[in-house]
């Protein structure tokens, strides 16, 4: 049974599918991390601007927070 065509050919047929889902897994998972770190460092830049135009500096030029 281990030598029959049908044997390998189901085998080949298991790699295959197996070394394309793990390709696709690492391909996604790429994808996701390149989405959080675009969408987090957009955050953080609102937050920033938010913080910068929220900050005055006054007569000893240290920076206070505008009311």
């Amino acid at each position: 049974m281990g030598n029959s065509i049908r044997f390998r050919l189901w085998l080949a047929a298991a790699v295959s599918i197996l070394i394309a889902l793990a390709i696709a897994g690492v391909g996604l998972r790429y994808l996701f991390e390149l989405n959080v770190e675009r969408r987090v460092v957009s955050e953080l830049g609102v937050d920033l601007n938010e913080l910068i135009g929220a900050t005055a500096y006054g007569s000893a030029a240290f920076p206070s927070r505008q009311p």
